[in-house]
């Protein structure tokens, strides 16, 4: 059972580019741990931040636009 992913692995889980990823690290949205030298995230983060993600509106937010996220992409 994968705990921990990749910046790589869970911004094509969500869905965005790593750009963007980096994006939500810096913003402090997102939480990694360093190990080893890499820079990892727990699937439960992954979770915590989609669950906190506002329900999808016709109007198109930037936001909304911007962390889009596919189905199934988390177990």
């Amino acid at each position: 059972m994968e705990l921990l992913l990749s910046v790589a692995e869970s911004a094509h889980r969500l869905g965005i580019g790593k750009t963007r990823f980096f994006e939500l690290l810096k913003a402090e949205e997102l939480h990694a741990v360093r190990l080893g030298g890499r820079t990892l995230i727990p699937i439960a983060e992954l979770e915590r931040f989609v669950a906190q993600l506002p329900p999808r509106t016709r109007s198109h937010s930037p936001r909304a636009a911007s962390v889009r996220v596919r189905r199934g992409a988390l177990p």
